[in-house]
């Protein structure tokens, strides 16, 4: 039986604070050692990985993988944005952290506040997890307290969410499968023609 953690990532910012870190990549942000607070430095490695080719954040962010049996919002509501993505990261897919941890420490530059829980989803006998929380320019890092409750929360939402999703079969044929997601591509809908 295969392991993980769930990813659980919110970030309150300015639109304009928003336009500018969404245009910025991965790679143009450093992640020092013990950025994670994981006693694990092996787990923080696979956590800190890098991922994608050199997409932006908002490019990385529309990947299948942060959409399929997740919660994914970006939401612009007049002079904020609000982006939160929670998905649950399968031992084999612990780098599509990265580009949310990333995304917590480029948002220092900027008046933004935000979090990044990583939650042990209660098959790997490693630690419970850490909370990341970001405010006034700084990235603090904390042991996750109360892990019980945050899985509970955390679990409780991805269920809601993929039971309110309706499921619509793929179009299609499978093509092949995304080398960064493990995803299958479809072959597209062909769009009826207008007479």
């Amino acid at each position: 039986m295969s392991w993980g953690y769930i990813a659980d990532f919110r970030l309150t910012v300015d639109s304009a604070a928003w336009t500018r870190l969404s245009r910025l990549r991965p790679s143009e942000v450093t992640l020092r050692a013990g950025w994670s607070g994981l006693r694990d430095r092996a787990l923080e490695e696979a956590f800190g990985r890098p991922t994608g080719r050199d997409e932006t954040f908002a490019e990385l962010l529309e990947w299948p993988a942060y959409h399929r049996e997740s919660v994914h919002e970006v939401a612009l509501d007049g002079p904020t944005a609000t982006v939160r993505v929670c998905l649950v990261l399968e031992k084999s897919q612990l780098e599509l952290c990265q580009p949310l941890a990333t995304l917590l420490h480029a948002a220092k530059r900027e008046p933004a506040t935000g979090a990044l829980r990583l939650v042990n989803d209660g098959t790997y006998d490693g630690e419970d997890g850490v909370h990341l929380s970001l405010s006034e320019g700084e990235v603090r890092k904390t042991k996750l307290r109360h892990h019980a409750a945050a899985l509970e929360e955390l679990s409780t939402e991805l269920i809601e969410r993929l039971q309110a999703t309706p499921s619509a079969p793929p179009v299609g044929e499978i093509l092949g499968y995304n080398p960064r997601t493990g995803q299958p591509v479809y072959a597209a809908a062909k769009k009826p023609k207008r007479g």
